[in-house]
């Protein structure tokens, strides 16, 4: 915790003129594994005033692609890895996805995006017949899956879901 911490404060964001803290900005954090065979990569944003505009706190970690790491993409893992990071950081909403999944579905800035697993914080109701095919309840949320298996995510039916939590107002752009 003090070590993440001091890589935090390290990343606060600061005035050019004097060097002093630009507190609405918050603090971000960019780490790689050095890997360049199976790369994973963590970026974070946080401490960041919402209401200020064109920032947003995220959470971003980059996986080696599914035939690479089919162990990061077995379901029961990536569950752990969706409720640890959600338990962790509390998020509006979060989303596992493939960068295939991803480029495809192209989800618009500050919106949620719909992917493999999907997590929807209380802010965002999820319709009782959300057409998916896991849902749990997970910390004040809706924790999603479309599939068993990344590879096996149908594109029409995230598409579909999408819709269905667009027409709910569950996709709105975060402020």
């Amino acid at each position: 915790v003090g070590a993440l911490r001091d890589l935090l404060l390290a990343g606060v964001n600061r005035r050019d003129a004097d060097g002093s803290p630009i507190e609405e900005l918050g603090f971000s954090l960019g780490l790689w594994n050095g890997d360049r065979d199976m790369p994973v990569g963590l970026s974070v944003t946080c401490g960041g005033w919402t209401a200020t505009p064109g920032v947003m706190n995220s959470f971003v970690l980059d996986l080696p692609a599914p035939r690479e790491a089919a162990q990061l993409y077995d379901l029961e893992v990536a569950l752990c890895s969706m409720r640890s990071a959600v338990a962790a950081w509390q998020p509006d909403w979060a989303t596992l996805t493939s960068y295939g999944l991803a480029d495809e579905l192209d989800a618009a800035a500050r919106e949620p995006s719909v992917g493999w697993i999907t997590f929807l914080g209380d802010r965002r109701p999820v319709p009782g017949g959300a057409s998916v095919g896991h849902r749990e309840e997970l910390l004040g949320g809706t924790l999603l899956v479309s599939a068993d298996r990344v590879d096996d995510a149908d594109v029409s039916k995230i598409r579909a879901l999408a819709g269905e939590l667009q027409s709910a107002g569950s996709l709105a752009p975060t402020p």
